[in-house]
């Protein structure tokens, strides 16, 4: 049974809406006609990407998307951008190679990107972690009586990167502080 609802259009919204509508002769059929249309292009689109990527390029990707507002003007691009900024040590942490997922990321369609966007924004809104934040990741390891080495081996990283992590030059990866949240205990 179909049932009523109402939303709020501004400007830009009533603007997009309303030549739609006038195709669609009614903003119920238009509305429906575009969102299970975008649907069906991203359930498609997405066979492709589970494909091309690894599971480690996607939680890579993932990772830089936890901490990103998408706004669908600026959608196109904005994951190979934001892959390109990453830090070396984040694609040795998740053994991805930047060439090949920058490669795969610059040939993506511009469907294939909206798509790539909204599989991510559903992963992360489909987690069921609790993310958090280490602030000061050596006072931290010290208030543990975690070092450095052990540190490395909880997480899957080099020495190099926990110092890097340290230092503040880079993000740490939400999947390490998972782990070093298990490993305090361990």
């Amino acid at each position: 049974m179909p049932q009523k609802t109402s939303f709020y259009q501004n400007d830009e919204l009533k603007k997009v809406l309303t030549k739609y509508v006038t195709r669609y002769k009614s903003q119920s059929k238009a509305i429906a006609n575009l969102v299970l249309g975008i649907d069906t292009m991203y359930r498609i689109e997405r066979r492709f990407l589970c494909d091309l990527f690894t599971p480690q390029e996607i939680e890579l990707m993932l990772e830089n998307a936890l901490s990103t507002e998408y706004h669908p003007q600026h959608i196109a691009g904005a994951v190979l951008t934001n892959t390109e900024d990453e830090v070396q040590s984040n694609f040795d942490y998740f053994k991805v190679s930047k060439d090949a997922i920058l490669t795969k990321l610059s040939n993506l369609t511009v469907s294939q990107q909206y798509a790539l966007v909204d599989w991510l924004i559903e992963m992360r809104s489909n987690s069921s972690a609790v993310f958090t934040t280490i602030p000061n990741l050596k006072d931290w390891l010290n208030f543990h009586s975690i070092s450095e080495e052990k540190a490395a081996e909880i997480c899957g990283a080099s020495i190099e990167t926990i110092q890097q992590w340290i230092a503040g030059k880079c993000t740490i990866p939400q999947k390490a502080i998972k782990l070093l949240e298990m490993g305090k205990w361990a």
